[in-house]
């Protein structure tokens, strides 16, 4: 368990590694408060059981989830991070964020020392996430997605049917 130190008006955050059963409900409304769509449920808690683990930032005093980080990969060669988020009402915003890095990074050395970390951050993340050793690549390569409902995917696949001859 991490603590964060805090001033009077700010609550006292803890982070941890959770590998066991999450709160999807409670995920999914702290990504509509971060102003992320909801999710469904059911893929979500598919999500979170298929992940390696997830980092969650809680007040202390309340146990609310108000941070949450989630890590997948194969465990060998990549560990790559999504839903890096931290509630927007938050007084103390960025020194969860630096937390929930912190504790991923302490939880990747121990357990995946040998493999590489990706993350999809969010261009407002990109000076802490620099600061806790995370690079833009250097050839400029970004992520790239197989979009199924696509002109060019489907004539490929009516071709290999044999209906675009």
């Amino acid at each position: 368990m991490t603590r964060s130190r805090s001033s009077p008006k700010t609550p006292r955050i803890f982070t941890s590694i959770e590998t066991g059963a999450m709160e999807p409900e409670a995920i999914n409304q702290l990504f509509q408060r971060a102003g992320m769509p909801a999710r469904d449920l059911d893929k979500l808690s598919t999500a979170l059981q298929n992940s390696l683990f997830c980092v969650t930032a809680r007040i202390l005093s309340t146990r609310e989830l108000v941070g949450f980080l989630r890590a997948d990969g194969d465990g060998v060669f990549n560990v790559t991070l999504w839903d890096f988020v931290v509630d927007p009402q938050l007084a103390n915003r960025d020194e969860t964020k630096e937390l929930l890095i912190d504790r991923l990074q302490r939880e990747v050395q121990r357990s995946f020392s040998r493999c590489s970390v990706s993350i999809l951050g969010q261009p407002k993340d990109l000076p802490i996430l620099r600061c806790a050793n995370f690079n833009a690549d250097q050839k400029g390569i970004r992520a790239m997605a197989l979009r199924q409902n696509s002109l060019g995917y489907r004539l490929r696949r009516l071709r290999r049917l044999n209906f675009g001859n």
